[in-house]
């Protein structure tokens, strides 16, 4: 996990825009897949959820989905605080990045 841990981290660095909706949408089902099983993840599974199908409508709306990614940021970095040694930090660096983005989104 912390391998795309880096990765995700590493798309996200270059801005929403640079990330193409197809390849957010992988993330995002790589993500639902992965923490399926883990203890605690189900509001995160739940907002996963919500952001891929906002990503896949026909026009997504960035008043919907900035509020998604700050709050997959607050719970990725509570996640965080289970975890251990470098997945630990990873998701904390992931969580405050998620948070970082949705606060940087232009207001609608």
């Amino acid at each position: 996990m912390p391998q795309k841990i880096s990765e995700t981290i590493k798309a996200l660095k270059g801005g929403l825009a640079s990330l193409p909706i197809k390849a957010a949408v992988s993330n995002i089902e790589y993500w639902e897949t992965a923490l399926e099983k883990v203890d605690g993840s189900k509001a995160i599974l739940k907002d996963l959820a919500s952001l891929r199908e906002g990503l896949q409508v026909a026009k997504p709306d960035s008043a919907v989905l900035m509020p998604l990614l700050g709050k997959l940021g607050k719970e990725t970095t509570t996640l965080a605080a289970k975890a251990t040694g470098d997945t630990a930090a990873q998701l904390k660096d992931l969580g405050k990045m998620l948070t970082g983005l949705a606060e940087k989104a232009p207001a609608h």
